[in-house]
């Protein structure tokens, strides 16, 4: 027995390894040379927020339950259609002066919209675009101010209208002063021009 002991006291020496040391511990070492009391108290709650702090700028800095926040969409807005004010103007066209918009497209008159509220929608509103706007609507040459008003759709934009009618433009107008939906019978009931007047151009 003795002399297996010497032999593995030899082996230890002449590979000049040194003895296992035992372990730090760190956590003991630090509170000791710290006192105990409220300082102590105060370093531990410090220490537990930054340590938080670290594990979010790991996470990337993200909230919402780790999702970060969605930047709003560049030039969002409630609600559709234009967001500039509409004017109604007059133009020339082969039936006389008539009602246009601030581009010279033919506007238009539906008999069945018997009051200010529009019936024409989906299908008929593709047909028969409404004169939209964002903003009160203005009187442009020709056109008198106190005739102009507005209304609101069914699926919340605001429709231009002119001596109580609702406005629309037309499909099947491809240039200024064209009058091609004058007299049409279409989605139950007829369209018409108007004068600056107000008053329907029937022709038939």
């Amino acid at each position: 027995m003795s002399g297996r002991a010497e032999k593995g006291g030899l082996g230890s020496a002449a590979t000049g390894a040194a003895p296992p040391q035992a372990p730090i511990n760190v956590e003991k070492t630090v509170y000791r040379s710290i006192p105990s009391g409220p300082a102590t108290r105060r370093l531990t709650l410090v220490g537990g927020l930054a340590a938080l702090g670290l594990l979010a700028a790991a996470c990337g800095g993200t909230t919402n339950g780790g999702y970060a926040a969605a930047a709003p969409a560049a030039g969002s807005a409630a609600g559709s259609g234009t967001s500039a004010p509409a004017m109604v103007s007059t133009g020339s066209a082969k039936l006389g002066t008539i009602v246009t918009d601030q581009a010279g497209r033919t506007l238009y008159l539906f008999e069945k919209d018997t009051g200010p509220t529009s019936t024409c929608a989906r299908a008929c509103a593709e047909a028969w675009p409404p004169l939209l706007t964002g903003a009160a609507p203005g009187a442009g040459p020709g056109a008198t101010s106190a005739l102009i008003g507005s209304t609101r759709r069914s699926d919340g934009t605001m429709q231009v209208t002119y001596a109580g009618h609702p406005l629309y433009t037309f499909s099947g107008d491809r240039a200024t002063g064209q009058t091609n939906g004058e007299g049409l019978k279409a989605f139950g009931a007829g369209w018409y021009v108007l004068t600056p007047q107000g008053d329907k151009i029937d022709n038939g």
